[in-house]
């Protein structure tokens, strides 16, 4: 996780770390929580990754604690911060993409291609949409916001290659506290099933 402010990266310093389980609308999971702290001290945010242990799905919170100030980047293309955060790169495994973006139903401006370093035409910001992720054996994850759809966005920075992260819109300047924004990773083999 990071949080921006004009353009510069501001890497988060966790606090304090929990470990819990429950059941929500998805099903029963088990929680890791990080409390993350500026390095001012002034604003707190709440990180979670919920795994449920009967459905194939993982789903990344952020949660404000404070109320965060001046967060507007100027771009509404780019994301306040950061959390879930994927790197665009080869790997052992050849990957491919499919990327919903473009007004309303996202088929406007959809697009495909390899997952690598090279990649460099993910749809992001305000025409962005849900990202699925492919090998050739069918294997299929899909992420997308969750939920505050109004104020989600995803950014790629540092394309090529770089970094796909979800958060909330750069654009919006200030996060009440008690604000909580969230993303899914569906996962199963097809993306169909998914």
């Amino acid at each position: 996780m990071w949080s921006t402010k004009n353009d510069s990266h501001n890497h988060l310093l966790l606090s304090h770390t929990n470990a819990s389980s429950g059941s929500d609308k998805i099903g029963d999971y088990n929680e890791t929580s990080y409390t993350a702290t500026t390095k001012t001290n002034t604003t707190r945010i709440t990180l979670s990754i919920r795994r449920y242990t009967d459905k194939p799905a993982i789903v990344f919170s952020q949660k404000y604690e404070d109320d965060h100030h001046n967060t507007s980047l100027g771009d509404f293309n780019a994301t306040v911060g950061g959390f879930p955060c994927f790197n665009v790169k080869k790997t052992d495994i050849d990957l491919a993409f499919l990327n919903f973006g473009g007004f309303m139903f996202g088929y406007t401006d959809m697009v495909m291609g390899r997952w690598n370093e090279s990649t460099a035409n993910i749809v992001d910001g305000i025409i962005g949409g849900p990202l699925a992720i492919l090998d050739n054996n069918g294997n299929t994850l899909v992420i997308s916001p969750l939920d505050n759809f109004m104020s989600a966005s995803s950014w790629h920075r540092e394309k090529p290659g770089g970094h796909v992260c979800w958060g909330i819109m750069g654009g919006v300047n200030s996060i009440p506290s008690g604000f909580i924004y969230q993303t899914i990773i569906v996962y199963d083999n097809g993306i169909n099933k998914v």
